[in-house]
């Protein structure tokens, strides 16, 4: 599952990732549910302003990945357009997906994390 939208991260407890007010930083790109990571990729504008403001060249310091056997939680925040999925990981880190679908993407995302369980219990 491949979709593009907004994605924040945040250390613990400085946000609920509600919008504007929130002084979060969210980065345009895609986010693509792969067989055990969710990964996020920066869109070429988010790579070029980086670029610009920290003088790093190339901008792939904006792309990581969650894996999906971590200790995490995750759910749905409903928010002003388009619905967040919220991933909080063990350390207190939250990311904050903002993408149409995005309870798609959470079911998707609780599925893959159920299936790679079951491989591991085997």
């Amino acid at each position: 599952m491949r979709k593009t939208g907004y994605v924040s991260l945040s250390p613990e407890g400085a946000s609920d990732l509600s919008g504007p007010a929130d002084n979060l930083l969210w980065v345009g790109g895609t986010v693509t549910l792969k067989p055990d990571v969710l990964w996020f990729a920066a869109n070429r504008l988010n790579r070029l302003l980086l670029a610009a403001f920290t003088g790093l060249k190339g901008g792939p310091h904006l792309d990581f990945g969650v894996g999906l056997d971590a200790a995490l939680d995750i759910w749905i925040h409903p928010t002003s357009v388009k619905k967040t999925v919220v991933i909080r990981l063990s350390d207190g880190l939250t990311v904050g997906i903002r993408c149409r679908g995005a309870q798609d993407l959470a079911d998707a995302i609780a599925a893959q994390r159920q299936r790679l369980s079951s491989q591991n219990r085997t």
